[in-house]
This record gives structure tokens, sequence and C-alpha cells, in this order.
């Protein structure tokens, strides 16, 4: 069924996102920048890579550019095809449904608002390495829970507390690899879910698969690193670095495919998870549908916030650059890439002002692509994954089911 929610939406074409038509309402933000806009050859304004940034050619061959790009990340000519984590666990988290709010301000006992998670952990470990005294070992976990959609909290009616045996937990045929971003799970408690996205996802009936960033959230270590420009050694002796960034989203789509069965793999990401998010789906075709959330812009837009491994004149992008990242994220048939930005967000890649060029880039991924891409600006003004964007996401995923 469709339903009405406050987005703007770029003009519509049939198939995925015919479900989700625009609204009118108004949204005010400030405007930005006078000058938004980042030439090619570079420029000192803050926001634009000084260097510049590289052009696409009137008539690109796709294929051979993702090979590329798959060469310059991880130094072969295949993506990884690990299906063997380092460690694999499993372990309970108590979640309380946040929703249940007869247990706050009614004679309701709290225990019958929470359940009991099933969790299984991944660490997958790689070698960063320049010599003997530059090298780390990287750690990326990664936390698997199941849909909880039969898994309700136990309400009371007429003092009849139901249901009294829950529908439990139970794998199935989608797998949705959410990423975080900077730090956007503020930690490690349980399954770094602290926004609670997982726990929604699940509840949807989406089983998922919690991937974060290295050195951050669950993947911090005390004694550091903390910043990932640790790894500019690494770019500017030429060796593959970018890799540390999508292999473990890649290795996780392995080992589910491979070893626990799923047959579609959604990924969505938030922030730096949605820079991950784009990337990791530019390369790996078996992503049938990817949301970035807050994310990226193309680099003729100035940017508000980007990290080390996002910038415009790595090598990565003068070998494809964002715009060619959403091409490749959509290049095959049957494939959708949904890029969700906020009107107003307060960190980075904001929507206001920005429309008619959102518009350009849009028409010419459209073009290229075989499958299906659009831009969704929310009425947000928070760097988050709001109600809309869950909204959207819900819609898109089951709709590929």
């Amino acid at each position: 069924a469709c339903f009405a929610m406050m987005i703007r939406l770029l003009p519509l074409v049939a198939g995925a996102f015919s479900c989700l038509p625009a609204a009118t309402a108004q949204f005010g933000c400030s405007t930005g920048w006078a000058d938004d806009f980042c030439p090619a050859n570079g420029s000192f304004l803050s926001g634009c890579a000084r260097g510049g940034y590289p052009l696409l050619p009137e008539q690109p061959d796709w294929l051979n550019l993702r090979a590329h790009l798959v060469q310059d990340i991880f130094g072969q000519q295949l993506l990884p095809n690990s299906t063997s984590p380092s460690k694999v666990s499993t372990f309970s988290a108590i979640h309380r449904f946040p929703d249940c709010l007869y247990s706050v301000w009614g004679d309701g006992n709290k225990s019958a608002c929470e359940k009991e998670v099933n969790v299984t952990e991944l660490v997958w470990e790689m070698d960063a390495r320049i010599n003997d005294t530059f090298s780390h070992k990287l750690q990326s976990k990664v936390f698997i829970t199941l849909n909880t959609s039969g898994y309700a909290p136990n309400y009371w009616t007429d003092h009849i507390e139901y249901p009294d045996f829950p529908v439990l937990p139970r794998k199935g045929n989608t797998l949705v690899v959410f990423h975080n971003g900077h730090g956007t799970s503020k930690g490690c408690p349980t399954y770094g879910d602290t926004d609670g996205v997982a726990d929604w996802l699940n509840q949807l009936g989406f089983d998922v698969a919690m991937v974060m960033m290295p050195f951050h959230d669950c993947n911090r270590n005390p004694q550091g690193p903390f910043d990932h420009a640790w790894f500019k050694p690494f770019a500017d002796a030429g060796l593959p670095w970018v890799k540390f960034f999508v292999e473990p989203a890649i290795n996780t789509i392995n080992y589910a495919k491979e070893v626990l069965g799923y047959e579609r793999i959604v990924m969505m990401g938030l922030s730096g998870g949605g820079w991950t998010t784009t990337l990791t789906a530019a390369l790996d075709p078996r992503i049938a549908l990817s949301m970035p959330v807050a994310g990226s812009m193309p680099c003729d837009f100035r940017h508000t916030s980007w990290d080390f491994e996002q910038f415009c004149d790595q090598s990565w992008s003068r070998i494809g650059n964002y715009t060619a990242l959403y091409v490749l994220a959509a290049l095959e048939p049957g494939r959708t890439s949904a890029q969700m930005i906020h009107e107003a967000d307060p960190c980075c890649f904001h929507g206001c002002g920005r429309h008619r060029r959102i518009e350009e880039y849009n028409a010419y991924v459209r073009a290229h692509a075989q499958g299906e891409f659009r831009t969704v600006v929310t009425e947000g003004n928070l760097h988050q994954v709001n109600l809309r964007e869950k909204a959207i996401a819900a819609t898109l995923i089951a709709k590929i089911q």
C-alpha cells in the first residue's frame, strides 16, 4: 500500500519509487553559501577540493570503471571472497520496547516490556601495514539480529497480559546490512544499536547485520588510532587502504549468502556509513537495494563536513567520482539506489537551495543506469535516520522481497 509522507522527491518514474508521492509541505532553512559551487580545477573555498576533481568522460565504460575501482581499492582484480570470520559467537541482549508506555504511566510490569534478543557476532580481522614501525591489526565487529515482528510487548487488556508465547525471532530471506557512521551508535552497548535502527528494522520483519567504521563504536580501541587520517601514509605510498572501510561489509555479504543462505541483500547507512553504503553498492552488484542517508553529494557541491576517506581528490575518486558511484549502484537492471538527504541537515549534505542541481545529477545517473536511482530530500533538520526515511526504507525493502 502507498502512503503519504512529508518528503520532497525529485521527478519519479514507474518502479520501486512509485509508492512514494511528493508532499507540498514547506520547510524553512538557510540557503547556505551564496556560492555553493566547487570548480573542477580546484578552489580554496571552504568545502571544496583544493586539487580539484576529475570529470567523467562523455561516454564512460561503466564496467571498466568499476574494475579499475576494485583494483585501486583492493589491489586486486576481484572483490574479497572470504566467508570465514576470525571469530563467530552468539550472545543474548535484553531489549526494552521504547513504546511500552503502559509500564511507565500505568501499573504494568516493566519486565513485560522486555525481550531477549539473540545476537550473532562476527569479527573480521585485517592487517594494515606499511612496515615494522607503522602497522595495526584492525578488527571489524558485525552484529546480526533476526526478525522480531511477532515478538510483541505483553500489553494488558482488561487484566489479561498477552501474548503468553510470543513468536520468537526467525531468519528471513533478506538481510539488511546497516552501516553506522562516525560514532553514530555512541559507543558499543549491547550490539551497537543505541539509535534503535537495527531494532526498528527487526520489528518490521527484517534481519539486520550492523557494521561500523574503522576506529569507531564497537571497533574503537582505547589505545588508538582514532582518526581516519591515520591511513594517509598508505595513500601517500600508493598502497590500497580504502579496503579497510568496505571489506568488512563485502565479507559480511559473502558470509550471509554462502553460509547463512540469504537470497537478497539490502544495504543502508547513515553519514559515514551512508558513504560506505554508496561505495560498496557501486562495487558489489549483489546489493539489490542501497539506501545511503546523509552520506555524500557530488564534488561540485561545497561540503560542510567530510572525512579523509571522502575527499574528492583521493585516488578512488579520480577513477570514479561520486556521480559515477551513483550510476554503478544502480547500473544493472533490477537494482535500486535511494539516496536520502535532509533539507536542513546541520552536519552535512543538506538539500536546501540545491534542488535544481540535485535534479541535474539525478537526470544524468538515470540516463546511464539500467536500474533505478532517486534522491529523496526529507523534511529533516537533524543528522539521523528520521521517521520519514524509515518509512521510505521499509516500503522499498518490502517491494524487493
